[in-house]
């Protein structure tokens, strides 16, 4: 009577070694997809674009823009000394305007969410005809303002210099800090 042939089971040593290899050679094409770079740049735009959305709703009942980021959501410091206009605006105050967020002494806005030390302020400047209001966040990583200025205007035209070349700006931060500005027009009057 013949015996029975035995099989082994499972995988040798040489084909589970190239499937290792294969695996970290997929990993290192996909990994750096998903840094998260792209996601906080967009949500850097997207939480910019909502700041200013609130405060041309705010513009439109008080006449005037706020100088300070909680003034959209804390009546009180609107005073005349935080206006863009010089006028006191806690009496056409309607809001608030948008959540609260987190915000330090002067009134910017903390977004630690983006990353570590990364701050939004209100600012304006001259520009054309006008007065240009913007939203600046300092302290960006340069890989965030990358994807904030694809979300913003489609392409990373980070040489824009001006509002009149895009409706965001960004400048990448050299050095050993590689940290940048990143802004967003809202307004520009005449």
């Amino acid at each position: 009577m013949k015996s029975p042939v035995s099989t082994q089971a499972g995988f040798t040593l040489i084909e589970l070694l190239i499937a290792l290899v294969i695996l970290g050679l997929l990993a290192s094409v996909i990994l750096p997809n998903f840094s998260g770079d792209a996601t906080k740049g967009k949500v850097l735009f997207s939480t910019m674009s909502e700041m200013g959305n609130a405060m041309v709703r705010m513009k439109l009942d008080t006449g005037c823009y706020p100088t300070r980021l909680d003034g959209l959501f804390v009546q009180s410091v609107n005073t005349a000394a935080n206006s863009f206009c010089g006028q006191d605006m806690t009496a056409e105050w309607k809001g608030p305007y948008t959540r609260p967020f987190q915000v330090n002494a002067g009134g910017a806005a903390s977004l630690n969410n983006i990353s570590t030390n990364v701050a939004a302020q209100i600012g304006s400047m001259p520009g054309g005809v006008g007065t240009i209001y913007y939203i600046q966040a300092i302290n960006v990583p340069n890989a965030i303002i990358h994807e904030a200025m694809m979300a913003c205007n489609g392409a990373d035209n980070t040489g824009a210099a001006t509002f009149a070349d895009s409706k965001c700006i960004g400048s990448p931060g050299t050095g050993t800090t590689r940290t940048g500005t990143f802004s967003i027009q809202i307004d520009q009057t005449r």
